[in-house]
């Protein structure tokens, strides 16, 4: 799984949290290091923050559509997300977890999006 989040913490939570359910997990901080991230692996899931400093959520979920199509795209936020979350669910995102959240539902959507039982 690859876990995008500009915030440290929260993205070493997140893969903490995956590697303790016996997820592997790969943490960056910006969707370019994302991207290039994907010339080494191909994520069984994308977990991602909806605002960052330079490409959005949004915008690495359609650059992902591009470049590993299939693989889902859960978004992350502490915000609201309003139209940009509404635009990332409606091209595609496989579901939307509220921060700051649980352990337990952290791993519910993520298991759901695995399943294809997301947004």
């Amino acid at each position: 799984m690859l876990v995008v989040d500009d915030e440290r913490a929260i993205r070493e939570l997140v893969c903490e949290l995956l590697s303790t359910a016996g997820y592997r997990a790969t943490g960056v901080g910006t969707a370019d290091a994302a991207v290039a991230t994907l010339e080494k692996l191909t994520p069984q899931l994308v977990l991602t923050d909806l605002t960052m400093p330079g490409r959005s959520g949004v915008e690495l979920l359609e650059e992902l559509g591009r470049r590993v199509p299939g693989v889902p795209v859960l978004l992350l936020s502490g915000a609201d997300g309003g139209g940009e979350l509404r635009a990332a669910l409606d091209r595609g995102a496989a579901g939307f977890v509220a921060k700051p959240f649980t352990g337990a539902q952290l791993l519910e959507a993520v298991r759901a999006a695995l399943a294809g039982e997301g947004a």
